[in-house]
C-alpha cells in the first residue's frame, strides 16, 4: 500500500530560519546558553557553570577553525573567541583535539534532534526524504561556520576525527536506511540493501556541501535539494539495471 499523501499543514515544509545552531550563535543575552557567568559568590550549580563554559568553548573551536583552519588554531585563539582561560579549557578538555571532537558530536546531536522533531509523519517517502535533506542543507546553510569547522577542517584533524565522522554518517545511514524500508513496504521488488549503499549515500550529499563551502557559495547551499533529491532517487528507486548489478556483486 502506498503511503498516504501528506496532509496540508505538513506539505508547507520546513522553516528553514529554524536551522540555527546554539553552538555557532549562542544566545548572548542569557537564553539558552549562559554566556556571562556571575561574578563571586552565585547560585548556579557546577554543572550549570561547566555547560555554560563548555558552550564558549565549542563556540570559540567553531569560528576560530572556520577562520584559520584547524592545524592553525590555538587554545590561546579558541579561549580569546570564549573569553575563558586557559586554565579553565585544561579543566574540561586535556587538548585541542578533545574540544573539537566534543563539538562535532554536540553539533551532530543538534541537527539529529532538529531532524526528529521536525520529520514528517505522513507523506510518500519522496515527501520524508525531501524534508530530511531541506533540513539539512538549510543546518549548514545557516551555520556556516560550524559547517566549515565540522564538514571541511576534519580532515585535518586526524584519525580519531575522522572515526566520530564514521560515528555520524552511521547514525545518518541509518535514518536513510529506516525510511527506505517503508519504501520497501509500499513498493515490493526493491531490493535489500546493504549498510555501505547508505553510508555512500551520506557521503555524498556531505561532499555536495563541501562543494559548495570550498568555492565560498555557502548562501546557495539551499540550491542543492534537487540535487540532493536525484541522487537519493537514483539509488533508492530500484533501477532493474542497478538491481542487476547488486545482485551479481552479491553472488
Amino acid at each position: 500500500m502506498a503511503d498516504v499523501p501528506a496532509a496540508e499543514d505538513e506539505q508547507v515544509g520546513f522553516d528553514i530560519s529554524a536551522a540555527i545552531s546554539r553552538i555557532e550563535r549562542p544566545d548572548l543575552q542569557g537564553g539558552g546558553t549562559r554566556w556571562t557567568l556571575p561574578r563571586g559568590v552565585h547560585k548556579l550549580s557546577q554543572a550549570e557553570v561547566e555547560s555554560s563554559q563548555r558552550a564558549r568553548i565549542f563556540y570559540g573551536v567553531v569560528h576560530s577553525v572556520a577562520r584559520k583552519g584547524y592545524t592553525a588554531t590555538t587554545i590561546a585563539d579558541i579561549c580569546g573567541l570564549a573569553k575563558l582561560s586557559k586554565t579553565t579549557f585544561y579543566q574540561l578538555f586535556p587538548d585541542k583535539e578533545a574540544a573539537f571532537l566534543a563539538g562535532y558530536e554536540a553539533a551532530h546531536l543538534e541537527l539529529v534532534t532538529l531532524l526528529t522533531q521536525h520529520r514528517l509523519h505522513v507523506g510518500s517517502w519522496s515527501d520524508r526524504m525531501r524534508q530530511e535533506l531541506r533540513i539539512y542543507l538549510a543546518f549548514n546553510l545557516n551555520n556556516p561556520a560550524l559547517a566549515k569547522c565540522f564538514l571541511l577542517e576534519i580532515h585535518a584533524a586526524g584519525a580519531r576525527a575522522w572515526g566520530k565522522r564514521d560515528w555520524g554518517h552511521e547514525q545518518f545511514a541509518e535514518m536513510h536506511r529506516m525510511l527506505y524500508e517503508r519504501r520497501r513496504q509500499a513498493t515490493p521488488g526493491l531490493p535489500d540493501l546493504p549498510q555501505e549503499i547508505f553510508l555512500a549515500v551520506i557521503a555524498a550529499i556531505e561532499e555536495l556541501v563541501c562543494t559548495y563551502l570550498r568555492r565560498d557559495q555557502e548562501a546557495e547551499i539551499m540550491e542543492l535539494l534537487p540535487r540532493a533529491l536525484f541522487l537519493t532517487e537514483s539509488i533508492y528507486s530500484g533501477h532493474p539495471p542497478a538491481v542487476a548489478a547488486l545482485q551479481l556483486a552479491m553472488d
